[in-house]
């Protein structure tokens, strides 16, 4: 990317308040940004085109991709793990780790030529801190955390960076967004494969353990 483009920046999840303070303060600081509400989409199907025409519409305007956020930091059903049915695993595994997963692949292509490539999901901290009533986003976390890793390793022949930031319920939206920032920036050129924590309570739990 040479250096009188603007950085084309992709948030899927701005039903999320992370995601919507994260576009807004990109686009404050000059960002071209493009972005997805998941949650329109009730089928993989619909969703999985939404993806595809998104992607490839912020790399017609700007010649390629430069960051992909995703933020599923979002509170799934709370209930012990031979509660739910079926279908309820299947829509929080949709809502998380497909999500995830689908708009990586999808951004991928348009990301290869692009100096400081960078992708970013934002969790919970429920795969950290387990309670018996949170399995859902617990072991659906704790599956985009090792995405991340796995990403990272796959990627980094093409120039991408992947990390993955773990917040608690106390962490305001804009501090979330500020890691998430940082992370996806040339300053972070040599962090990838890496989840960062935000949020005091988990420190406080930490500390009362």
């Amino acid at each position: 990317m040479t250096t009188n483009q603007r950085t084309v920046s992709v948030i899927v999840g701005t039903n999320r308040p992370c995601g919507t303070s994260l576009a807004g303060a990109l686009s404050e600081a000059g960002h071209a940004v493009y972005t997805l509400d998941p949650s329109k989409y009730t089928y993989r199907e619909t969703l999985d085109a939404a993806l595809s025409v998104l992607m490839s519409q912020a790399a017609a305007d700007l010649g390629g991709i430069d960051r992909l956020y995703c933020d599923v930091r979002a509170l799934y059903d709370y209930g012990r793990a031979s509660s739910f049915v079926a279908g309820r695993w299947m829509d929080a595994l949709d809502q998380s780790l497909y999500l995830c997963w689908r708009a990586t692949k999808c951004a991928v292509p348009y990301m290869k030529d692009r100096e400081h490539a960078a992708i970013v999901f934002i969790t919970h901290d429920d795969q950290q801190y387990p309670a018996s009533d949170t399995v859902l986003s617990a072991v659906c976390g704790a599956g985009i955390e090792m995405m991340t890793k796995m990403l990272a390793s796959e990627l980094a022949s093409s120039g991408i960076r992947v990390t993955c930031v773990r917040a608690d319920l106390t962490a305001a939206p804009e501090e979330i967004g500020q890691v998430a920032e940082f992370l996806s920036s040339p300053e972070a050129s040599y962090i990838t494969g890496t989840t960062f924590e935000v949020g005091g309570f988990s420190v406080r739990k930490e500390v009362m353990a």
